[in-house]
């Protein structure tokens, strides 16, 4: 039960740190 619930905090956090890396990476393409 534990494990599951930090699944649950951190994969959101995970994907928000993914999505500004990405629009990084389109600013300084673009």
């Amino acid at each position: 039960m534990g494990m599951e619930r930090t699944l649950y905090l951190i994969l959101p956090n995970l994907l928000a740190c993914e999505e500004k890396l990405e629009f990084k990476q389109k600013k300084m393409f673009s």
